[in-house]
């Protein structure tokens, strides 16, 4: 007798489940309940922090939106991934930090920190499109939690510094450059663009 039950095809979440776990990260799958109370998410630690785990939260935006797609785009395949940052933001410290995660947020490509006033907490997102038919979901999908787990580890701890008071925004400038990220004012970008347009016009 044979086994004609057919497994349902995996979703991206489940396997890129399967990726990560194969490549030594530490991750938690929790699939929908097909209940429609459940959503499924993908966990994965991007480190430890004060005893703490800082889980970045992968969920399926395309799922969120299905019911606002039209039947004749192709489907995308969008993650949206996020993870909190394990202290604290006093007002008194927001606008200081504010201004550190806008200057990170330059040297990340794949990936930005935010800060949530309301709360005083620091997060940090990333989100993730795969096109349909594309062969290399696993790469992009692992590049992004790379660049993601590289922003936590490197420069979270400046953040954090800069929300306890114990580093100002010009120790952070320092660091970064002790780091090898140079990262230059706005104007003098626009004004090398705008040069660069008056000569090709």
């Amino acid at each position: 007798m044979t086994d004609d039950t057919i497994e349902p095809p995996a979703t991206l979440l489940a396997s890129l489940y399967e990726m990560v776990s194969d490549r030594d990260y530490d991750a938690d799958y929790s699939p929908a309940d097909g209940m429609g109370g459940g959503i499924e998410k993908l966990h994965v630690n991007l480190g430890v922090w004060d005893d703490c785990f800082i889980p970045l939260t992968l969920l399926s935006l395309t799922d969120l939106t299905a019911a606002d797609a039209s039947e004749d785009e192709p489907e995308v395949q969008m993650l949206h991934g996020s993870a909190v940052l394990p202290f604290d933001i006093s007002k008194d410290r927001q606008s200081d930090v504010v201004r550190v995660v806008f200057m990170i947020n330059r040297a990340l490509p794949l990936c930005s920190f935010g800060v949530s006033v309301e709360d005083g907490s620091c997060y940090i997102q990333t989100c993730i499109s795969v096109e349909p038919g594309s062969d290399l979901p696993y790469r992009v999908a692992e590049e992004h939690i790379g660049m993601t787990t590289f922003a936590v580890q490197s420069y979270g701890p400046l953040i954090a510094g800069v929300a306890s008071g114990e580093l100002t925004y010009q120790n952070c400038v320092d660091q970064l450059a002790e780091m090898g990220v140079s990262i230059q004012p706005v104007p003098a970008v626009r004004h090398r663009v705008l040069a660069s347009s008056e000569e090709v016009g």
